[in-house]
C-alpha cells in the first residue's frame, strides 16, 4: 500500500518527544517530516521510502508515560 496515508497509535510510552522521534524513526526506518507535542502525546510524522515507489506517509501518536503527570509547565 505505498502512497497511502496511515495513522497508528504507537504501542510504546516516552518521557518526551525526543525519545518518540528516536523510537519511530528507528521503528519505521522513515525520515523526520515533523513533531507535534500536545498536551499527554506526540504526534510525529515520517515518510518512508519503498524503493522505486512513491514513498509512504506514516503518523504516530506516542502517549507520555504517567510518571510526568502533573509536571507540565513547572507544576
Amino acid at each position: 500500500m505505498a502512497g497511502q496515508n496511515q495513522t497508528a497509535q504507537s504501542a510504546y510510552k516516552v518521557q518526551d518527544c525526543s525519545s518518540a522521534v528516536d523510537q519511530v524513526l528507528s521503528t519505521t526506518k522513515g525520515r523526520l517530516l515533523s513533531v507535534k507535542p500536545r498536551e499527554n502525546r506526540c504526534i510525529v510524522t515520517v515518510i518512508v521510502p519503498h524503493g522505486e515507489q512513491r514513498p509512504e506517509k506514516i503518523v504516530v501518536r506516542v502517549d507520555y508515560t504517567n510518571a510526568d503527570n502533573g509536571q507540565e509547565n513547572g507544576q
